[in-house]
């Protein structure tokens, strides 16, 4: 189960912030790109422990 207008809205929001997504399957949205995920974490600034751990495993991974 999922709200469709809830992911529509999530992604114009990050539109407005200019954030690239990946196009949204299986009812989630992607950001795939390092660029964008730093750009993610300055905007939005999220405190779950499990998404940080996560994005500083990125943020300290080489460029691909």
């Amino acid at each position: 189960n999922y709200n469709k207008i809830l992911l529509e809205d999530i992604k114009k929001s990050f539109e407005k912030l200019e954030i690239v997504t990946s196009k949204t399957h299986n009812n989630k949205i992607c950001i795939t790109r390092k660029k964008e995920v730093e750009k993610f974490f300055k905007e939005i600034k999220p405190n779950n422990p499990k998404h940080m751990m996560k994005y500083t495993t990125i943020k300290n991974s080489p460029v691909v």
